[in-house]
């Protein structure tokens, strides 16, 4: 995360000195610079989204919520079959329905 942050500080430098040919010699320069920060404003947006994306996710994995859900589901007769054979082993495993109810959860 710390490199993310030096990353984003050179950028806004750039930003406050600005693209000028003055700075950067020539129009083509100028456009190389801007596409490159832009590049690395991108990697540090989705390395930012990733690491709170994860621990949002692994939070709703710990929840009472997902718990709750996760038992409502196995007691459903309609969903037994190909559904966990016993309520601890449905609780201890992960399935896209968590992913699925966490990304909705969080809309």
């Amino acid at each position: 995360m710390e490199k993310t942050k030096q990353e984003i500080d050179i950028i806004q430098n750039n930003i406050e000195v600005g693209y000028t040919m003055s700075v950067y010699g020539t129009y083509e320069n100028v456009h190389k610079q801007m596409l490159l920060d832009i590049e690395v404003l991108m990697k540090c947006i989705s390395t930012i989204s990733q690491e709170i994306d994860i621990t949002s996710f692994g939070n709703y994995l710990l929840s009472e919520e997902r718990e709750r859900t996760v038992k409502r589901r196995f007691f459903s007769a309609d969903i037994k079959e190909g559904f966990e054979k016993d309520l601890e082993s449905a609780l201890r495993n992960v399935s896209h329905a968590d992913f699925e109810n966490w990304k909705e959860q969080n809309k």
